[in-house]
Order: C-alpha cells, then structure tokens, then sequence
C-alpha cells in the first residue's frame, strides 16, 4: 500500500505505482520525480525548477547524473554491481576522475582513493560505511544513520554519493537511497515504487526490521549474516576495519557497543584483527569473560 500521507509531507503516484511527486505540507514545496516504462527514476524536479536527469545501464544500474543548476555530471563506473569509480564534469571543464574504489568479492567497500588520498572503510554488520580512516590509522571521517538508514547530522555520508548506508549510495539531490533495482526512502523507511517481485507490503523496506534484514538489490529482504565468529549479535554490536595496509590492529575501543543481545562489550575490547584485501578474520579474543551472547567463540 502506498504512503499518500506522513507527519510532514504529501505523496502521488503515477498510474504504475511510482511516486510523482512529494510536497512539504507546511510551505508547499514540491519535488517532483519522473519514471521511464522501466520503473527507473530518470529526472527529479526540484521546488526551484531545477533537474536533475538520469542514465541507467543495460543492468539498471545508475551511470549518469546531469544537474541543471551547474551543470556538473556526475558518471559512475562499476565492476560488476560495485561502484570501481566515480567523474565529474562542470560546464566546459574536461571530465575529471573523483574516486576509485577497491571492494571485497562480497560487494563491501574496502578503501577509496580521492585526490591521491586513499581511505579504509569501516563497516558496520549491516555493510553501511559508518566512517574511514586515513593511512595513519586515524579516524578521517565519520557516518551516522537513522535505523532506516537516514543520514542523520551534517558530517560525510558513507563515501560520498558511491556507498553508504547498507552498501548503498545516497544521493542528496533525491534525498535517496540508489538502491538498484529502486530507489530508497530511508526518512519514511520506504521505497519509491513497487517491489518488482511483489511482495506483500509492495513499499516497505525489508518487512520494517532494519536491524536483522538488508535489502541489496531492492528486491528483497536479506536477514543478516554474522561477519565474524561471535555470530549475528556481534555482527550488529561492533564495526569491523578494512585496512589492508595495517596488518593487525585493534578495534578501536569508541568504534565498540552493546549488542542487541547482550554481548559483552568487555569481551570485544582487545579483539585484534588481520585485514587483507580480500577478507576480514577475527585473530584472537584475549579478554576474559563470556563471550557467547552471539553463538560461541
């Protein structure tokens, strides 16, 4: 069922089930969204009149942003359904290359290089970018999201418009979430048109349980899966580093918390782990204490 109505905003929706149009009640403005016959957001109209126009590969994946209100476009290149690197280009300027970006088989973000700086990524269970640190191993920037995965204060988003919350890109001209296969709109937790695979809420987003569940392609639903030897609890209590650069190192202790469950965040304090390219295990546990909330180490 579709959402017409919420505590700010007014919705429409075209005759397919995508979403037309979306007006704050209080001032009246209005962004309006268009859709091709493919159900793919194609150009977003702002309360100013600008646009902003999209292109999208044979696979449905977004490759092109055009912003009428500077000019700039933005162009993505991916290696398979991962983002490997992001252009830009201003008017009458030559494309220039942003970002490149290294992932893990399993599609998460291990490092990002921008202007000959390369960042690692911290993840969290749910594979959103919660911040990065720099080759000092420093914290260079952190990420804070809703549950429904709404970019909450004015810091970075994931890595910027490429990978964020849940492995998706934000986009701050949609106030969305580019999730494939739909797009995501993680202030109401619900997507912008119908699932494809008709599910039976045809809007929601992974049956309202944003903390057990992700949804990769915009399609379905995937519960969890734990990302360590301490199980699903950890999974969601803690946030892992890809830091291949580093060799060992310890969990930053701030970078910790309590699992849904109960884990023990005393347990978790001098975890150390060994980052590689390509996997992310979890070394030796050298604290005391029980440490089997979240399935047994």
């Amino acid at each position: 069922m579709c959402l017409v109505r919420d505590a700010k905003h007014d919705y429409t929706y075209d005759g397919e089930g995508n979403l037309t149009s979306k007006k704050v009640r209080a001032s009246g403005a209005t962004t309006r969204f268009v859709w091709d016959s493919e159900h793919r957001l194609v150009e977003l109209v702002k309360p100013s009149g600008a646009t902003v126009r999209y292109r999208y590969d044979a696979a449905g994946m977004r490759v092109q942003a055009t912003r009428s209100s500077d000019g700039r476009v933005t162009t993505w290149g991916y290696n398979g359904s991962s983002v490997a690197a992001v252009w830009r280009q201003t008017a009458g300027e030559p494309r220039v290359l942003v970002s490149t970006f290294v992932t893990a088989p399993s599609g998460d973000p291990l490092q990002s290089t921008s202007d000959g700086e390369t960042v690692y990524s911290m993840l969290d269970g749910l594979g959103s970018v919660t911040g990065t640190l720099d080759a000092s191993g420093a914290v260079a920037s952190s990420s804070a999201y809703s549950v429904f995965g709404q970019p909450a204060g004015t810091g970075a988003v994931g890595l910027g418009d490429a990978v964020g919350y849940t492995g998706h890109a934000w986009d701050g001209d949609a106030g969305m979430h580019f999730a494939r296969a739909r797009w995501y709109d993680a202030g109401v937790g619900r997507f912008a048109s119908e699932d494809p695979v008709d599910a039976m809420n045809l809007y929601s987003y992974v049956g309202n349980q944003p903390l057990d569940y992700h949804d990769p392609t915009g399609e379905f639903a995937v519960e969890v899966a734990a990302t360590s030897q301490f199980g699903a609890d950890f999974a969601k209590a803690t946030q892992y580093v890809a830091v291949p650069a580093f060799g060992a190192l310890t969990l930053l202790p701030q970078l910790i918390g309590m699992g849904k469950h109960g884990v023990n965040r005393a347990c978790l304090w001098d975890t150390t782990v060994t980052a590689s390219f390509w996997a992310i295990t979890f070394e030796s546990l050298r604290a005391g204490g029980s440490c089997n909330a979240g399935g047994g180490a």
